[in-house]
C-alpha cells in the first residue's frame, strides 16, 4: 500500500509513542532514554509538524523517516534496552515499512 498523508501521520504518531514509552520508563538505561526522547522530539519537529500533502514529497520525507527510525532503533539496541520495550519499536518499524518507507 503507497503511503498517503493519514497513514504517514498515524505512523509517525505510533513511533512518537513508542519513543516516549522507552523515555519515560525508569528501568530505561539513562542513555535509552536520552536517545529515544531526542528521537520523539526531532520526530515531532521533522514529521508530525511537518505534515505534507504532495504525494512526491511525501514519500521522500516517509522514506528519511524510515531510514532514521532504523538508525535509532539501532542505537537503542546497543544500550541493553530491555527487549519489551524495543519490541514495539521493531513493530511499528516494521509497519511502516510496509507502506514503502526506507531505502531497503
Amino acid at each position: 500500500m503507497a503511503v498517503n498523508s493519514a497513514i504517514a501521520t498515524a505512523q509517525y504518531q505510533a513511533m512518537y509513542e513508542a519513543l516516549m514509552t522507552v523515555a519515560q520508563d525508569y528501568q530505561a538505561p539513562e542513555k535509552a532514554a536520552e536517545i529515544a526522547l531526542a528521537a520523539a522530539n526531532n520526530l515531532t519537529l521533522q514529521y508530525i509538524d511537518n505534515a505534507i500533502e504532495d504525494i512526491n514529497q511525501l514519500s521522500i520525507q516517509y522514506g528519511a523517516f524510515v531510514d532514521y527510525m532504523e538508525n535509532v532503533l539501532a542505537d537503542l539496541e546497543n544500550t541493553l534496552v530491555d527487549d519489551a520495550l524495543v519490541v514495539p519499536l521493531e513493530k511499528a518499524l516494521n509497519k511502516a515499512k510496509q507502506h514503502g518507507g526506507g531505502s531497503n
